[in-house]
């Protein structure tokens, strides 16, 4: 090791680390008169090319020779500080003893039962009574879920929530040959729900302003003419309404622009009738945006606005208040 890079205190305290003291020891005894701390001893240390525990008492002693042949402490440290010591249990290198990690155990599956024995036809017929209480089970979790039973583990919004605990999709089954399937629109659901609400945000706006994409933000200033996007959504929203009734649709209205639990309310409607009657309105929306086909005559259903012959309608207007404003002037 080289002593020339080495100032004294560094030099008695790697001499006392391979020695065998620690470093609290170390920073009591000599470090902390001079000023150092117990990181700083720690640091000097580190500078060491190998570390004490790696290294056998032999090498120690062998590197203390070396470093009391080119000593450069001026007579500061004792002669027996140059022979190295056993190390404390604590200080010696913990061996890692290996374990065996075994292997997880796989579920054995058990044979299918011969229905032509007695034992066989008992186990086929607990077999069917197991699957048919795991079905009431869940059944009545996902009853309890939809009268609110269930605690909600983040805040989300109650179409994203109704999506994520499966209480979108038709409670009844639908035969498919010989298997019970279980009727899945929570994503059509879903879907249209969001579609609805973001018409709903497009034309909720102000009495006075009303919004426009074509201009500028930036707060204050008059009223701007309704863009073409917003008038056919106003007439979409206009057509859903006039296809669902009024109470269903005042909650929809609340539970997509409001965030609200509308089936938790107390004191309202049956929690699973009010679940049902979200679903067939979700469903009336999906008929109109034309996601799903239609259950009644093509008539019934009021046709999307056509967004060119909106958009001219829109135009129009503007040129018309335009008009005005300049006779005004």
């Amino acid at each position: 090791m080289d002593t020339g890079k080495l100032t004294p205190l560094e030099f008695c305290i790697i001499v006392t680390w391979m020695h065998g003291w620690t470093i609290r020891k170390i920073h009591l005894s000599l470090a902390k008169r001079h000023g150092k701390t117990e990181h700083a001893v720690r640091g000097i240390i580190n500078k060491l090319p190998q570390r004490r525990q790696s290294v056998t008492r032999v090498e120690r002693q062998t590197l203390l020779d070396g470093l009391k042949a080119a000593r450069i402490d001026d007579g500061m440290l004792p002669a027996d500080y140059f022979i190295a010591k056993p190390l404390a249990s604590d200080q010696q290198k913990k061996a890692v003893i290996p374990t065996e990690r075994k292997a997880k155990a796989q579920p054995i599956e058990a044979p299918a039962p011969d229905p032509k024995t007695r034992a066989g036809r008992r186990e086929i017929k607990r077999r069917r009574e197991e699957a048919e209480r795991k079905e009431r089970d869940a059944q009545e979790e996902r009853a309890r879920r939809e009268a609110g039973h269930a605690p909600r583990g983040v805040d989300l919004a109650p179409l994203e929530y109704l999506y994520n605990e499966k209480m979108l999709s038709d409670p009844k089954e639908r035969k498919e040959g010989e298997v019970a399937v279980r009727t899945n629109n929570a994503m059509r659901r879903y879907e249209s729900g969001v579609r609805l609400r973001s018409m709903m945000e497009s034309i909720y706006g102000s009495g006075v302003k009303s919004p426009d994409y074509e201009s500028a933000g930036g707060g204050g200033g008059a009223g701007v003419v309704i863009h073409a996007v917003v008038a056919e959504n106003i007439k979409n929203v206009a057509a859903i309404r006039s296809m669902v009734a009024a109470k269903l649709f005042v909650q929809l209205e609340q539970m997509l622009m409001y965030g609200m639990f509308v089936w938790q309310i107390p004191g309202a409607d049956d929690p699973t009738a009010v679940m049902a009657d979200i679903r067939c309105a979700l469903d009336k929306v999906s008929q109109f945006l034309g996601m799903m086909p239609a259950e009644r005559q093509a008539h019934d259903i009021p046709k999307r606005a056509e967004a060119k012959a909106v958009r001219a309608s829109a135009l129009s207007a503007r040129e018309a208040i335009a008009t005005a404003q300049r006779e005004v002037k």
